[in-house]
Formats: structure tokens, sequence, C-alpha cells
């Protein structure tokens, strides 16, 4: 049994802290002889909860069905003996070799035909009943045991679902799964058949199990059929997540709560993150400004379009539970953080929604895979200015940048669509297009700006924005159409980016004319890919603009002409046009336009509005009547010392 003292210890529910302090620590790592100088030292720098657990399967079943808690049991006991809080890890990222050795079907494969290895992590296929029966049966007796420890406060679902390529599989298990996922979806197979277009190619299938699964060929599958598979894909890893969740809440205590990590590079993986967050109860995510073999500095506007889109995903306020603290990297290096950087990128986080933020990790390793991953306390064990910047930032979030009762009133949204993204990866028309980056394109000039944004999903409500922008929206259902439609009916602004309204939610193109051609009063006449840069440019008050990656060419009919082209052929044609349509001025960005491009478009378009903006060399944060400011060059910049913050008066 375990022996916890329970004067040391505050049975508190999350919502009653205040902040969580966290920092992820692995006592199994080290001798136990270590234990109690590694957890003064976690005292010391202001830590109040310690993140534990992620990766012990082996450990706590090192074979089938022998259960042995004792060094678990043993860690908990002493990291509760100096008062600490504990977010508990489910383990089931990384499995035991018996499971391998005794279910040979557990093993995911890659986009290239290609069964992934035992000793990594994530390997396993989400559509495996075998490791679903397996994950329930561990990850049900961890929860259960420790049911009752009160300052167990909350319960991480596995590691990162869906990181590092494990969002893809088509092993045997998907291929039976995708077809039960087709018959679901349609009512007949010829009724498959004629939304794929399949009498092209000669494609007819006869049976829902002849469908291949879609990747991996020389040249591309149907595209309907792909996004098909996106989708399964999606939902497969969702339904994971929900299985041991179901799993969690029947058996944790009433006072824990559940959330499961998100990985960075959402836009790149085959889930939709909305849905897997749908149930948990709250949003965790590992933000990694720089990572391994890249060798600039972190793109800070980057970084915070990322946490608005980790805000956005239940619009709610959420957590960190892996912070950088020093250079990472596996088998490559990256970026060394200078001095007060990392400190710098957790206060941005945090005014950005991260309430709770633990930083990763402890104690550098000095065996293993991460190696090179940095911690407050490296390989040396020898006290650093690291644990000062986290102990700094710490007692910073407890005073003057408590933003607990302050809150965003962000007038404009960015909005996304997972099927969307999907379409893009699947089909890029250009060879140059990357969605993450022609996205960035709407968002950086609005940062530069000082303007909150929300980045949210289509699927949530839009209506009480001012301003709302739709990137390369080429997908656009019949349902979000009138939800836009409806929208355009208030004094409001409605931006749209290239190839918008191209495609139905089969991901086929439209026949006739484009969905929104009467809301943005143009014809798209005409396109055309270019590569990352080109000899075309467009003038906007008599400076030249460079085009890249794509333009629409366009036909007036009710808009006007912002920007023209003045290339052969194409003098008398639009790029950037303006229509006044219901009681809204509707915007098409017919081009991938330069950010300063963007930025100057926007002043225009923000004033017509009526939405304040404020240009600064600085990242500027606005919570109700609280102004923030972080300068995140390595000069000073308004008064402001370098990699700093600073709440205005």
């Amino acid at each position: 049994m375990l022996k916890i003292d329970n004067d040391v210890i505050k049975n508190r529910k999350l919502s009653e802290k205040m902040k969580v302090k966290g920092i992820a620590y692995y006592p199994e790592h080290w001798e136990q002889s270590n234990w109690d100088k590694d957890l003064k030292r976690i005292k010391e720098m202001g830590v109040n909860t310690i993140r534990i657990g992620e990766f012990m399967w082996s450990l706590l079943e090192p074979r089938e069905g022998e259960f042995d808690f004792t060094l678990l049991d043993q860690m908990i006991e002493k990291i509760s003996s100096y008062g600490f809080d504990i977010l508990l890890g489910t383990p089931t990222a990384t499995f035991p070799v018996w499971t391998l050795k005794n279910y040979s079907n557990i093993m995911a494969v890659d986009e290239m035909g290609r069964q992934r290895k035992y000793g990594t992590r994530r390997q396993y296929c989400y559509n495996s009943k075998d490791y679903l029966r397996l994950s329930r049966i561990i990850t049900g007796k961890m929860v259960e045991r420790y049911a009752d420890v009160k300052n167990i406060i909350g319960i991480q679902i596995d590691n990162e679902i869906g990181h590092e390529g494990s969002d893809f599989c088509q092993c045997d298990n998907c291929r039976r799964g995708f077809s039960d996922f087709l018959e679901r979806k349609y009512d007949s197979v010829d009724h498959m058949n004629q939304v794929y277009g399949n009498v092209f190619w000669g494609q007819n299938f006869i049976e829902f199990s002849d469908v291949e699964v879609p990747f991996g060929d020389l040249l591309g599958h149907n595209p309907s059929l792909r996004l098909d598979y996106a989708r399964f894909l999606s939902e497969s890893t969702v339904a994971y997540c929900d299985e041991m969740l179901q799993v969690v809440h029947k058996f944790k205590g009433d006072h824990q709560e559940v959330t499961t990590n998100l990985p960075g590079g959402l836009f790149n993986k085959w889930f939709d993150a909305n849905k897997l967050v749908e149930n948990i109860d709250f949003v965790s995510f590992d933000n990694y400004p720089i990572w391994g073999g890249e060798i600039n500095n972190a793109d800070d506007a980057k970084v915070a379009m990322e946490l608005d889109m980790i805000r956005g995903l239940k619009e709610k306020k959420f957590w960190i539970v892996e912070e950088l603290i020093g250079a990472q990297g596996h088998d490559y290096v990256g970026w060394l953080p200078r001095p007060g950087q990392a400190k710098l990128w957790a206060m941005q986080a945090h005014l950005r929604g991260a309430e709770n933020i633990f930083f990763f990790r402890y104690k550098g390793l000095n065996k293993g895979e991460e190696q090179f991953c940095q911690g407050v306390y490296d390989v040396d064990d020898e006290l650093n200015d690291k644990f000062y910047e986290v102990k700094d930032f710490f007692e910073d979030v407890s005073k003057d940048f408590n933003t607990e009762d302050l809150a965003s009133n962000n007038k404009v949204a960015l909005l996304y669509d997972f099927d969307n993204i999907w379409s893009w990866k699947i089909q890029p028309q250009s060879s140059e297009y990357n969605f993450l980056k022609e996205f960035m394109k709407y968002y950086r000039p609005l940062y530069e700006l000082g303007l909150g944004v929300d980045v949210i999903s289509t699927d949530k409500d839009f209506s009480h924005y001012d301003m709302v922008i739709l990137p390369n929206m080429q997908i656009v259902s019949d349902d979000l159409y009138q939800r836009l439609e409806a929208f355009t009916n208030e004094n409001k602004t409605l931006i749209f980016g290239y190839r918008s309204g191209i495609r139905n939610k089969q991901n086929n193109m439209r026949l006739g004319k484009n969905i929104l051609q009467d809301m943005i009063g143009a014809t798209i006449e005409q396109y055309e890919a270019m590569g990352e840069s080109s000899d075309l440019a467009v003038d906007y008050k008599s400076i030249k603009y460079p085009l890249s990656v794509w333009r629409d060419i366009l036909r007036l009919n009710t808009a006007e002409k912002l920007v023209g082209y003045n290339d052969y052929g194409f003098e008398n044609k639009s790029c950037v046009t303006k229509n006044n349509y219901n009681k809204s001025a509707v915007y098409y960005m017919g081009a991938s336009l330069d950010c300063d491009l963007m930025k100057e478009l926007y002043k225009d378009i923000l004033k017509d509005s009526q939405i304040a903006f404020y240009e600064t060399s600085n990242e500027r944060i606005q919570l109700n009547d609280k102004t923030f400011e972080l300068n995140h060059s390595f000069e000073e910049v308004s008064g402001l010392k370098p990699v700093s913050y600073k709440k205005q008066a």
C-alpha cells in the first residue's frame, strides 16, 4: 500500500489552483540515492507539481499479466513527501518487447509500406485490437491503483499521440478498418464510385474490400479517396484516445482531471486535433519553439500562431506539459536558447493562454536517445543559469504576470479546416505550396500590427467576430457557406485567400461557378502556379511587391479592384478585390502575397473595419485593459531589454 502523509498534501481540484508550476522528472532514470537531492533542488526552483510515468510500461508489466508497481509506488511516496502534486502519465506510448513477441499485428506500416521496428516509440497501430486491449489493461491498472491519491491531480493519456509519423498506418488492420469506414459512410459501392468519379481510369470497385490504401504509389490515387483515408486515419487516432479516456474515467478519482499532450506541427498531422481533445478536460501542449537540426532562431510569430491555435481548440486556457529550457535534439542538436530566451518563450505561452507550465526536463540524460535534450540541470549535475531562469519565471507568474482573471477579447479570427489542409497536402497544385507557410502570410502581418487573433476551426462559432479570415479555403461545404452568408448579414469584414471555394466536401471541383462567386463579386477566369520566387510583381500605392507560389486571374463582376496585374495579357485583370455583399465588405486575395503587401492591405482594411491596431517591433498582447510587451530580439527595443518582457503601466 502507498504511504502518503496527508498532512503534507492538500486535497484540491485543478480548478482551485492558482498556478501549476511544474517540471518533468523521471526518478526511474536515476539511482534512488539521488532522489532526495533532486527533489530538494526542484523545490528550490519554486515547482509545486511534477510530471511522471508516461514511459514506464516495461517496468510496470515486465511480462504479460505480471504487474509490479513497486518502483512507481516508491516514486509517488517520495515525491509526495516533499509536498508536490503529480501529473501522472499513462505509459502506452512505448510498449514492452513481449507485446511484439506475443502479438505481431500491433506494429504500424509507414507511407512507403515499411513496417516500423521495435526500439523507438509510438510504433503501434491504432486499429490493432490486441494493442487496444493491452492498452486498456495497463491504463486501467495504473489509474485504479492511484485513484485515491489526493495529490495526483491529473492523468495524462499516452504521450504526443500522432507524433513522429504515428498518425499514419497502412497495415492489414487499417485496410480492413478502412473498408468498414467506407461501408459506414456510403450506402453502396455504386454510390462511392459515383462520388469518387471512378469511371475515370476505369477504377470502379465491386466491393468495399477492393479498395486499396491510397498511398505509396508513383502516381497519386483519386483525391476523394485519399481525403477519405485521411479522415479514416483521424478517426482511428481519435477513437484510440477516446477509448483510453473511457478507461481513465472508469477508474480515476473524482479529484483527478484528464488530458493528453499534443505535439507541435499540428497542421502537418493526419488527425484533427479539435476532435482529439473534444472529450478531455483541458488541452495540453508540448511547446518547443526550436528543435534539433534548426540552426536559426525561433520564429516568434509562428510560435505565437501555434499557441493561439492550441488555445482555440477548446476556446479556453490550456496547459503546457513540456516547455523547452535548453538546446534540444536527438541525433542533431539545434539552436542554443540565449540567456533569458527560454523564460521569454514560457512567458509568451503564459500570456497566450497557458495557465500551467511544466519545464522539460529537470535533468539531462547520459543514456538513451535523448542524451542531447538539455534539462534545467545538464549531465554534469552542476547548478547553472537555467535553474535561476525557471525560478525567476515562476516568481513572475505569481506576481505581476498572473493572468488568471484576465481574458482576451479578440475581434479577429483566422479559420482553418483539416479537410482543407489534407486536400492541399494531397494535391499541393504548386511545387512550392506549403499550408503552414501560406497560413503565416495571413497571420504574421496581424501579429506585427499588435492584433490579438483567435486561430480556430471552421466548426467553431465565428459569428461574434468583427473580421473573419479564411486563408486558401479551397473546400467550402454547403454548411460553411450558409454560415458565411449569415455572417455577412451583419456589418462585418470577410477575407478569403486564393483558391477558396473551388472544391466541395468530397474534394471534387465544383461544376459551374464557384460557390463564393457572388460573395466575392468576381470570377476566377484562370490560375497559375509559380515558384518560390518569380519575375512577377504587383503595385500597391506605387510600391512594387513580388508574387510567388500561386495566383488566380480575376474578372470583376460587382467587386472593385484593389491590386491588379500588369504583365502581358493580364493588364486588365485583378489580383486583390473588395466587394460590398449584404452588409459586409468581402475581400479576395487572389495570389500568394508578400507579407509586406499583406500588412499594407490589412492596415487599410482594419481602418475601414474600425479595428484598432498598433505597429510595434515587439510582440504585443492585450488582455482586458492590460497590455504586455515582449522583446524577442537581441537588442533593446523601445526601452525593453533584449529577450525580456514587461507589463505596460
